[in-house]
């Protein structure tokens, strides 16, 4: 591996990257667009040199999946609303680019990244509870500390919050806990550390994502601990987290309420006269669990029955046509009209169609693979937490998970390569 410690240019573009991924969307754009800019600059200089990816999947599948949407966009009748969503998904190879071109230039080391990932992960949350603290102490209601209104001073959505503070968990667990020479260094800053993060994640109140890496964190901290007294002085905090949970009313009621699932069976219909209209009662307290199945229904229907399933809507068209689903069953107008599916596996499927949808499947297999076939449980665990998160939120539909989901993954994946190489340098010198 690259042993050089100098700090250079590219490791100060990477670091201004990762900083500026858990902050604003405004801030993290630009940080990306100035790791591009170098990038350009780097294979200018290079006449294109420093880019020896080829056909690897880690490249093919992001610069594949633009054009996709670039085709669909022009497939669509409404091309002026698919246009809006290119600018979004040109990250998935913007960023993609940059990472191999700044890793031809010198190897990135995942570990300091995700260590200044972690870093700002956690100041950014730091600033954000302190200015509800402060919020609070100025007369405002505890609720200001809790799911949209924590991160809506840098105009944070709870659920991308959430995944930041999973990962930074998962990463200083995994840096600082599991491995043997930090053991008996610093472990109650560590493990104030890990408590604040875990404690900030509750605050985002984000369901999916707090119980898959719930289970997560279990399976992780079951590694960590041998002893007997520890395990169970664990899983006895785990209980007692989840008894303040149930008994803080803000938290009770975003989490058990959610989960309420009291509905009758639902048929979608191509017929205007048989279908369900929900009245306003039944859409005033429908749960988030209930809503989503719903949604599903009505996604996997209405694509086979208006035959998409081959192409799927287009990307400029297929909120028209979910707008219009939702009015069909009286969930619109002035109730979901805009909202997506909530499950990025669908909303693919309905989009692109079952090709894509498929595509899309074989980068996460791929990804998975690599990863297992590596012994590399800190990836395995971000691709299993992302694989279930979209079950129920569509990440990449929104310009912070797509940074999230392929800056992370791609890192990785990176990491993969650089250590085949040195492997096969290794045993050339010998």
């Amino acid at each position: 591996m690259n042993s050089n410690k100098n700090i250079s240019i590219s490791d100060l573009i990477l670091a201004l990257m990762s900083i500026g991924i858990p902050f604003t969307i405004k801030l993290g754009n630009i940080s990306l667009i100035i790791g591009f800019l170098y990038t350009l600059y780097l294979l200018i200089i290079s006449k294109g040199k420093l880019f020896k990816e080829g056909m690897s999947f880690k490249f093919v599948f992001p610069m594949g999946f633009f054009l996709i949407v670039l085709a669909s966009t022009f497939y669509s009748k409404d091309v002026a609303s698919g246009l809006k969503q290119v600018e979004k998904n040109m990250l998935f190879p913007l960023i993609v680019l940059t990472l191999i071109v700044i890793n031809s230039t010198k190897q990135i080391n995942i570990r300091s990244t995700l260590k200044v990932f972690s870093l700002s992960t956690l100041v950014c949350t730091l600033i954000l509870v302190f200015i509800g603290i402060t919020r609070i102490f100025n007369g405002e209601g505890i609720e200001v500390l809790f799911f949209h209104e924590l991160g809506s001073f840098f105009d944070l959505h709870p659920v991308y919050m959430a995944i930041n503070l999973c990962i930074t968990t998962l990463f200083i667990t995994d840096e600082y806990l599991i491995r043997e020479d930090y053991r008996s260094k610093k472990r109650f800053i560590i493990v104030l550390v890990l408590a604040f993060s875990i404690f900030a994640l509750f605050l985002c109140a984000s369901k999916a994502v707090i119980f898959c890496f719930a289970m997560l964190y279990c399976v992780q901290l079951y590694r960590v601990f041998r002893s007997l007294t520890y395990r169970a002085a664990m899983f006895t905090s785990i209980l007692l987290i989840s008894f303040v949970v149930v008994k803080t009313p803000k938290l009770a009621d975003r989490f058990l309420q959610g989960l309420h699932f009291d509905i009758s069976e639902f048929s979608p219909t191509n017929k205007v006269e048989e279908a369900v209209v929900f009245d306003n009662y039944e859409k005033s307290n429908v749960s988030d669990l209930e809503l989503r199945y719903l949604m599903f229904k009505m996604g996997t229907f209405h694509v086979i029955d208006d035959s998409k399933l081959i192409f799927g809507y287009g990307i400029g068209d297929v909120q028209n046509h979910i707008d219009y689903y939702y009015m069909l069953y009286g969930l619109a107008p002035g109730w979901f009209e805009g909202y997506n599916l909530h499950n990025q596996y669908l909303q693919y499927l309905v989009t692109y169609g079952i090709f894509v949808f498929l595509f899309f499947c074989a980068y996460i297999y791929y990804s998975a693979r690599l990863a297992i076939l590596n012994k590399n449980q800190l990836h395995l665990f971000f691709l299993i937490l992302i694989s279930i998160i979209f079950l129920f939120e569509c990440l990449l539909s929104r310009n912070k998970g797509i940074v999230i989901f392929i800056f992370l993954n791609t890192l990785f994946l990176i990491l993969y390569k650089n250590e085949n190489s040195y492997n096969r340098h290794k045993g050339h010198t010998q």
